[in-house]
């Protein structure tokens, strides 16, 4: 998880990616970053606790996530 969240996070930052999910299927949390051009700023913490379970992210809601199932154990 540190090499995830530490080392590739940077990596992608460096590389010009723009947005990075975490996916803690553990916790059953989403973590959704920006890239800023100098570091990652944090657009959403989502959780499959949340009221709603589909979340709508990016411009207009262009990603629509449904938690349970991304979450879900298999």
């Amino acid at each position: 998880a540190d090499y995830d969240t530490v080392v590739k996070s940077e990596l992608y930052r460096q590389s010009g990616v723009i947005q990075y999910w975490v996916v803690d299927p553990r916790n059953r949390t989403i973590a959704v970053f920006e890239n800023t051009g100098t570091a990652w700023r944090q657009l959403a913490a989502l959780s499959d606790e949340a009221p709603s379970s589909t979340v709508r992210l990016g411009e207009r809601g262009a990603v629509e996530v449904d938690l349970p199932r991304v979450l879900s154990p298999r």
